[in-house]
């Protein structure tokens, strides 16, 4: 429903762009994809429908998973294990934030701008929190792989911007064409 209540603001706001030339449309380099294959504008309501049911079963899909592998007792342990990986990180994140504040507070001119004002203090600083960052790496790999799946199970409903870059191309196929025939559509809709 979160979806589908986006796409009205989403709509008038690229609308409003366009008229008040916020976004060029004539002059524009994206413009000739946008005149070309002006029929498309049809697949956006199909789009939305599915996007939305997509995203829906994929949400309760993943966490449904995730707490099916907690109550199956072959990968209860596992994820036991895990979480605890997890929640060690996470204080471990925490402990090296409260002390890089306290740090940053105790010694905050040893950088104005990017020049290092004390440098040597300044480096040996750097090691350490790079020393220790190495243990935080996985942690970092997880949290960014937490967070695009996430995104990527709530934007695959979204068809009124895009997700991914629209440089995001593979032998000329582009991966998110969605959003461009969205964009079609308003451009039609004001052409009348």
């Amino acid at each position: 429903v979160l979806l589908f209540l986006l796409y009205l603001p989403s709509y008038v706001s690229i609308t409003l762009k366009y008229r008040c030339g916020i976004i060029e449309s004539l002059k524009s380099d994206d413009f000739n994809q946008y005149r070309n294959k002006v029929d498309a504008v049809y697949t956006t309501m199909g789009s939305s429908l599915f996007g939305l049911i997509g995203s829906t079963l994929l949400f309760f899909f993943a966490f449904g998973c995730i707490f099916y592998l907690f109550i199956l007792p072959f990968s209860s342990s596992f994820m036991t294990a895990l979480a605890a990986w997890v929640f060690g990180l996470l204080l471990a994140v925490c402990i090296k934030y409260a002390i890089e504040s306290c740090w940053c507070r105790r010694d905050g001119d040893l950088f104005n701008s990017f020049y290092r004002t004390q440098p040597n203090k300044s480096n040996v600083r750097t090691l350490a929190l790079e020393c220790w960052f190495l243990g935080l790496g996985a942690g970092v790999f997880l949290g960014r792989l937490a967070q695009f799946m996430l995104a990527s199970a709530f934007w695959v409903g979204r068809v009124d911007v895009p997700f991914l870059s629209k440089d995001v191309e593979f032998g000329g196929y582009s991966f998110d064409f969605v959003p461009r025939n969205f964009v079609k559509g308003i451009l039609v809709h004001e052409a009348h």
